[in-house]
């Protein structure tokens, strides 16, 4: 735990791959020299400091902090606003959906054979869209059965969780390689295993939502929401898959 502009905030193991920020606790910036109040003597005491992880505001920096820095990123983007993170959101289920599209429509053209490359263009786009959409509406569902009294940010908290579809993905791995390396591999072992409820817990734990009952009533919408979008995302992959597959014969 570490107190940062009077909130206890609470410290997550993952944050061993970020730099650290040095703050002061009492009013929280960096460059503080000592806010501490005076004491009766006359001098100023030392002011307390406590280590702070900083999540980068990168794509690549988000993307790394989405999978393994729970807390930090809930912070970090509870403090953008919703168009912004609905723009977060839509850039990489749209780069995560294009991945599955144009991986399905590359491998039945080399499979099928010729076909009209602008019909291919025009179905897979719109394969890609719809799916990303379905994709997004998906995880803001999500967000919203994890708190339900906060509907704007439970919302742009399931947004900005779009993404792990992006990060999980190849080209998300590509884009974290150059800052990780080789602990690349230890991340995917973390972010496999329990992601979306470590990241409402520490969701709820921002909220400051501490009552036995709300949190597993939190883990028990969620966990019906994720199915539900798991579903609904399944069935719009098969019918993209249809389409880009009618495309030869239509």
């Amino acid at each position: 735990m570490h107190l940062v502009r009077g909130e206890w905030l609470r410290d997550d193991d993952a944050f061993a791959d970020v730099p650290p920020s040095v703050v002061c606790a009492v009013c929280g910036h960096p460059s503080c020299v000592g806010c501490a109040p005076v004491g009766e003597d006359g001098r100023v005491a030392s002011a307390v400091i406590s280590v702070v992880r900083v999540v980068d505001g990168s794509l690549p920096g988000l993307l790394i902090a989405a999978t393994s820095q729970p807390a930090a990123f809930v912070r970090a983007m509870d403090t953008r606003s919703m168009k912004r993170v609905l723009a977060f959101a839509l850039v990489c289920e749209l780069s995560a959906a294009l991945q599955v599209t144009g991986f399905i429509a590359g491998a039945l053209r080399l499979l099928i054979g010729p076909v009209s490359l602008m019909r291919l263009a025009v179905v897979t786009s719109f394969a890609t869209v719809v799916l990303a959409a379905v994709l997004v509406a998906g995880h803001a569902l999500w967000g919203f059965a994890v708190h339900d009294r906060e509907r704007s940010r439970a919302i742009r908290f399931g947004l900005a969780t779009c993404a792990w579809d992006l990060a999980l993905s190849p080209v998300g791995l590509v884009l974290m390689v150059p800052r990780l390396g080789v602990a690349i591999f230890p991340l995917l072992r973390r972010a496999s295993v329990g992601l979306p409820g470590a990241t409402s817990l520490a969701f709820l734990d921002y909220l400051g939502i501490d009552d036995p009952v709300d949190r597993q009533r939190s883990r028990r919408r969620a966990r019906n929401a994720a199915i539900v979008g798991t579903l609904a995302g399944a069935v719009v992959a098969l019918v993209a898959l249809l389409g880009i597959v009618v495309a030869w014969w239509v």
